[in-house]
């Protein structure tokens, strides 16, 4: 793992680096929302973990390793907006589980889980909902209780494709679903104030979405990224057509 330091024009300067010979297949990385560690999923000792390094939050030097073991093998987590709970997920193993966060020691209390296996998810900004992509082409919507985390059933919505990616817009207003392989689209429902779905656009063109394997919003939600896999390109977007 490697340190750098950003400089006033954007270029990076080697700083350090930790080796742990215990650490293998490594899935996730993030740091977290306190900035005072580095959260990693994978195998630690030769078992599934969540494994966090105490960091220094001025210099960034990682400091002791501590470990966390899971019941799966996750594949990624995401913290709640007010960065309480981390939310896990797998596509090997039907748990989707999330956890009360603990940045006193950096551990965590497991709090619940669904009996499901999730390709992708995201939580809206205001933290009110969560959205899960399972199956192949399905999405459930769930409302999230901002006091213990716990999810309730809302509706779902089939996509045309499978998902390869889902984000809802940092707004709160849209989710965006990448869907396909060979020719992807990208599926848009409106969302409800209750969190239900409202609305439906398609965009397809296979000239800039060539197996669009994941995407992102800048800060504020102005360009929508999209890294498409098969021609190793990143498309951008306007969002509301702009």
């Amino acid at each position: 793992m490697f340190m750098s330091k950003i400089n006033d024009n954007g270029t990076i300067t080697y700083k350090s680096e930790v080796y742990d010979s215990l650490l293998s297949s490594i899935r996730f990385i993030a740091v977290s929302p306190d900035n005072s560690y580095l959260y990693i999923l994978g195998m630690y000792s030769g078992s599934s973990a969540l494994v966090l390094y105490k960091k220094d939050i001025e210099s960034g030097k990682l400091g002791s390793v501590r470990f966390q073991y899971l019941s799966f093998s996750f594949d990624k987590f995401s913290f709640s907006p007010d960065a309480r709970f981390m939310y896990l997920s797998t596509m090997s193993q039907p748990s989707f589980q999330w956890y009360e966060m603990n940045y006193k020691s950096g551990y965590m209390t497991y709090r619940g889980s669904l009996g499901l296996m999730v390709n992708s998810f995201s939580i809206t900004n205001n933290g009110s909902f969560l959205y899960l992509s399972i199956g192949g082409n399905m999405i459930e919507a769930y409302e999230r209780n901002k006091d213990n985390g716990n999810l309730k059933y809302l509706t779902s919505v089939s996509t045309g494709m499978p998902i390869n990616s889902l984000f809802v817009s940092p707004d709160s207003s849209t989710l965006y679903a990448l869907t396909g392989a060979a020719t992807s689209n990208i599926e848009i429902f409106n969302l409800k104030n209750s969190g239900k779905f409202s609305g439906y656009f398609l965009y397809s063109n296979g000239s800039v979405l060539n197996y669009g394997l994941t995407m992102d919003f800048t800060y504020g939600g102005r360009f929508l990224y999209v890294l498409c896999f098969n021609s190793y390109n990143i498309s951008v977007f306007g969002l509301g057509g702009k």
